[in-house]
């Protein structure tokens, strides 16, 4: 029993603090932020977890140890799929992406982008399907930071598989 309590709060504590960064106003202005502090706060609550279990009798920590294992087998799962749709059979000299910017009329501003990508192998998409997409020049620190995107539309159905996502992006306010 011997450190239960200690442990119990600071599980509590840790999934009241990923609750309340969890709100649209923090995720939507601190996407990057959010993501981190919620990977840290999910770690700490679950070995605070296991330690609370391990000190008691009986076999309860498997349950834990089940969850970690599922998570890691869908992260193995999204990490061989990631390398599956990027490691490609389309001409390496073929460019990936290109953008272009929408200027507000009468203005020098900018209003938005549209974003077309053309994936390595074709992909299915439907309605609502969304993205994350990596950029490769944003320094070490950003360049494995997905961000979620919505296709706007697709161009050139193969089949039933599409060869062109575009993807539209309104200009953040700060």
């Amino acid at each position: 029993m011997k450190g239960s309590y200690a442990d119990n709060s600071q599980s509590a504590s840790a999934l009241t603090l990923m609750l309340l960064l969890s709100l649209h106003l923090i995720r939507r202005a601190a996407y990057g932020f959010f993501l981190g502090t919620h990977m840290l706060f999910v770690i700490v609550a679950v070995v605070a977890l296991l330690i609370h279990l391990l000190a008691k009798s009986g076999i309860r920590y498997v349950y834990p140890l089940a969850a970690i294992g599922l998570w890691t087998t869908n992260c193995v799962i999204r990490l061989i799929r990631v390398l599956y749709h990027n490691a490609g059979r389309r001409d390496s000299q073929q460019n990936q992406a290109s953008i272009i910017f929408h200027e507000r009329p009468g203005t020098n501003s900018v209003s938005g982008l549209t974003l077309t990508v053309w994936p390595k192998r074709p992909v299915h998409v439907r309605n609502g399907h969304y993205y994350y997409l990596y950029f490769s020049n944003m320094g070490l620190r950003k360049k494995f930071q997905g961000h979620p995107f919505v296709v706007s539309w697709w161009d050139e159905p193969v089949g039933s598989k599409t060869i062109a996502l575009s993807f539209l992006s309104p200009r953040k306010r700060v």
